[in-house]
């Protein structure tokens, strides 16, 4: 990143642009305000459970990734659960569960956590190819076993 020094401007360069943006700051106070006395007035009831998503699990995979990429591991957990529970017939399911495994295994030090969801995706996918590597991260937490002694083995 470049750092931009500082330079002082006349008040008549810039008063322009300061009421633009005063004028959205109170458009956008005005706006929430409003927007809570209908809720209240029409007594708005929101039903979540009835919002219907619209994107693909490939899509809420990369979403995740991409969170976990940026160490926001609770989003990427909260986003593997929602592919697990909206598309549980999809490779993308399968993946998702591992990797829930494996952030409540490494990043969140969950070891309980990790177990469980492991031997979750053992008995729901027997045949999944990440299974080998389950099996191996369960052995390893269940033992307390250091990853070298186990590869040694």
């Amino acid at each position: 990143m470049e750092e931009i020094p500082a330079r002082v401007r006349p008040l008549q360069d810039v008063e322009s642009s300061l009421r633009s943006i005063i004028g959205r700051e109170k458009a956008n106070i005005l706006f929430d305000q409003k927007r809570d006395e209908l809720i209240t007035e029409y007594n708005l009831v929101k039903y979540l459970d009835r919002i219907v998503t619209m994107i693909t699990p490939e899509e809420l995979f990369n979403l995740a990734e991409e969170a976990q990429r940026g160490f926001d591991n609770q989003a990427a957990v909260q986003i593997f659960q929602q592919i697990v529970i909206d598309f549980p017939e999809t490779e993308y399911a399968y993946r998702a569960l591992f990797m829930q495994a494996f952030i409540a295994s490494e990043d969140q030090r969950q070891r309980d956590r990790a177990i469980n969801l492991f031997e979750q995706l053992l008995e729901e996918y027997p045949e999944g190819d990440l299974n080998e590597s389950a099996t191996f991260m369960l052995e390893m937490l269940r033992t307390g076993t250091p990853i070298e002694q186990i590869l040694g083995q």
